[in-house]
């Protein structure tokens, strides 16, 4: 009679695997592993009971006592996973965006994002993720439902054995483009100096303007970091189209 108490059909999150082996009659105690090759126990005994170091992966563990044998198979994954890195930075504006993860784990089960906005928790899983080491994977998310809220969110990483949780960071979410009301200057002939009073609906990271007469065209910053602007500024003369451009911290 062979009697195996250890191993059993399981995973194992360290690769220190005891055997506990017991017999009826004495003689030599052995398995043979995915390799076929013969690993001894010991010699003309009834009881084995000792720890030995096999790999990470799966095992398919045949285990011989005279002319009997049981076959047990288990999986080892002996490292937690590890996160690198997670984006979007925390404290930062987001319009709806992609989120994306850095991470190492061999054995990958499954990856999930957590977000919340107060008691209102979200989890969504991401599709296509692969194992390896410094592996990117990231999801598109619609955040247009938490406009003009902060809101947390978190990556899970887990294997077949655990789950390891990212830190938490928090975003601002504005996915509205900013309105800029246009005081001066009007559709009307103008001196040579022209004032600029211009508002918008919400503190800007840059306001400029593109004059479509200029030879180069290209984007001329009025100010940073502004909601209103007043100033006046001098033209050549001729005739002058002007696009007033206005970029929040989230990009619209």
């Amino acid at each position: 009679i062979l009697i195996v108490n250890s191993p059993v059909n399981s995973s194992y999150g360290s690769n220190r695997i005891r055997f506990d082996i017991n017999a009826n009659i004495p003689g030599k105690i052995s398995f043979t592993d995915n390799d076929g090759n013969e690993n001894r126990l010991c010699n003309n005994c009834v009881a084995i009971n000792k720890t030995l170091s096999l790999r990470d992966g799966y095992h398919n563990l045949i285990i011989n006592v005279g002319n009997e044998e049981l076959n047990r198979s288990i999986f080892i994954d002996s490292d937690e996973p590890r996160i690198i890195k997670i984006l979007p930075k925390s404290k930062t504006y987001v319009n709806g965006t992609e989120f994306s993860i850095k991470y190492t784990e061999k054995f990958l089960d499954k990856i999930n994002i957590l977000y919340r906005n107060g008691s209102s928790l979200i989890s969504e899983d991401l599709v296509g993720c692969d194992s390896g080491r410094n592996v990117l994977c990231g999801i598109d998310i619609d955040l247009s439902g938490f406009n003009g809220q902060a809101i947390n969110f978190s990556f899970n990483v887990s294997d077949k054995i655990r789950s390891v949780n990212s830190k938490i960071n928090t975003l601002f979410v504005d996915t509205e483009n900013p309105v800029i009301s246009i005081n001066s200057p009007s559709n009307i002939n103008q001196t040579r100096r022209v004032n600029f009073d211009l508002e918008i609906s919400e503190i800007v990271n840059d306001l400029s303007y593109i004059d479509f007469n200029d030879l180069r065209l290209s984007e001329k910053r009025i100010c940073r970091n502004c909601q209103f602007f007043n100033r006046t500024k001098t033209f050549s003369i001729g005739n002058h189209s002007l696009k007033f451009i206005a970029e929040d911290k989230a990009g619209n």
